[in-house]
């Protein structure tokens, strides 16, 4: 009868902890494959029915049952406020964007996402206003979440230091240098065009945005 080699036998133990610790992270990909497309069309601003969002917070969910995943908690609390934020959805989606955070501290898109949601509330605005700039701190060269990140900052511009308005006006003047005729169709389409003309303090630049 053949010896198994302390070699073959290491080579076996690695494969069993690779089928355990790899087999949920495999089952969780799937559930998340569930749910992205309605994860898109909500990206895309397309409507979504009650069932979809149900299939979407039950993606994430149970993908979260599985293995920490911080983009599955990051989904969920969108997915909750997906068609409306009452007080306990949106309790619900900033419990859950931190626990994205508690995993990947340094994911900007969830502090952007936690800015979102406590800009709704009031209350939570000094909150918010942290969760902002740390958000623009992890993302300040990134182009593609400008946008979103002024118009969450108009939210929360009289709960700001004149330090912290002084970032929201550099960020509104990137923007504007870099592609002035998306800013002032995102200023269209999010009613921001007052602001806009606001922070730039510039005449040129408010006729070009009154175009």
């Amino acid at each position: 009868m053949k010896t198994l080699s302390f070699s073959n036998i290491l080579m076996a133990i690695s494969a069993l902890l690779l089928i355990g610790f790899g087999a949920p992270r495999f089952l969780a990909s799937i559930w998340m494959a569930a749910g992205d497309p309605i994860l898109q069309d909500i990206a895309e601003g397309k409507t979504i029915t009650e069932d979809d969002q149900n299939v979407l917070i039950e993606s994430r969910e149970t993908a979260l049952s599985l293995v920490d995943m911080p983009r599955a908690a990051n989904d969920l609390s969108l997915a909750y406020v997906a068609l409306g934020a009452t007080p306990e959805k949106l309790e619900k989606a900033i419990a859950s964007v931190k626990a994205s955070i508690e995993m990947a501290p340094i994911s900007e898109s969830a502090w952007r996402r936690l800015a979102n949601l406590q800009a709704i509330n009031p209350n939570d605005h000094a909150e918010a206003v942290i969760a902002w700039e740390t958000a623009r701190k992890l993302s300040e060269h990134e182009p593609q979440v400008l946008h979103d990140r002024i118009r969450v900052g108009t939210f929360l511009y009289r709960s700001m230091t004149e330090e912290q308005r002084a970032l929201l006006r550099m960020d509104v003047e990137t923007a504007y240098k870099n592609s002035r005729g998306s800013l002032r169709n995102y200023g269209r389409a999010n009613d921001l065009l007052e602001w806009l003309k606001f922070l730039l303090r510039d005449k040129e630049k408010t006729d070009f945005l009154n175009r």
